[in-house]
């Protein structure tokens, strides 16, 4: 679905945040709406995941997002 290979990323780490943002613009560059709201999705995810593993919330992420 995607048109290049991509590599995956670990979850939790940084790697999986640059994978998800390789494949939304792929996904993006393909004219695939639904595919790039899939990968917006993953990406959530990978922050969210990136997040935990330094034992904060995404909460705290909208917070610093809140405050700019």
């Amino acid at each position: 679905y995607h048109m290049k290979e991509i590599p995956k990323g670990i979850l939790g780490e940084i790697s999986k945040i640059e994978e998800e943002t390789t494949e939304l613009a792929d996904a993006l560059a393909q004219g695939n709406k639904l595919m790039a709201l899939q990968e917006l999705s993953d990406i959530y995810g990978a922050m969210e995941a990136m997040l935990g593993m330094g034992k904060m919330d995404i909460s705290e992420l909208q917070r610093a997002y809140d405050g700019r």
